[in-house]
């Protein structure tokens, strides 16, 4: 909680006195927030170090899913399980703030993520663009909240 305090006082304080805008989050809310971002990245992670378990083999041996042999089914059932968990956050946080419109982005994030890990690697340029769209959303994210 002092880690939240020191960011909250230090960096987003100073952001939203910058704007001159208050805080539309109560804490519960904030940390619920971090939480799906959080669920987000780690999704992010598992579908590309999934799509890349071949190439991981060799490069990466120690990496989760090389060194634990996981089938598909379950290793699937984990992730649709975490973003469920995250998409009821993200419901919860809108209908709390009567702004709907914030589920829209929760799916359409983890579905670019998606795409990247599966497709985007041929993409060259344009899949790291995608991704690093989604990663500079992040703080975005923080800030408008």
């Amino acid at each position: 909680m002092k880690l939240f305090f020191l960011f909250d006082h230090f960096i987003l304080g100073p952001l939203r006195d910058l704007a001159e805008v208050d805080s539309a989050l109560e804490r519960w809310q904030f940390v619920m927030l971090i939480m799906d971002v959080l669920i987000v990245t780690i999704v992010g992670y598992w579908l590309n170090d999934f799509y890349d378990l071949k190439v991981d083999t060799v490069n990466r041996p120690n990496r989760f899913l090389v060194r634990y042999a996981i089938t598909e089914r379950r290793f699937f059932s984990w992730v649709f399980s975490l973003m469920l968990v995250g998409l009821t956050i993200t419901i919860v946080l809108a209908l709390k703030e009567q702004k709907l419109v914030w589920t829209a982005l929760y799916p359409l994030t983890i579905v670019a993520l998606w795409m990247y890990a599966k497709e985007g690697k041929k993409w060259g340029v344009y899949g790291n663009v995608l991704v690093s769209f989604c990663i500079a959303c992040i703080p975005f994210l923080l800030i408008v909240a």
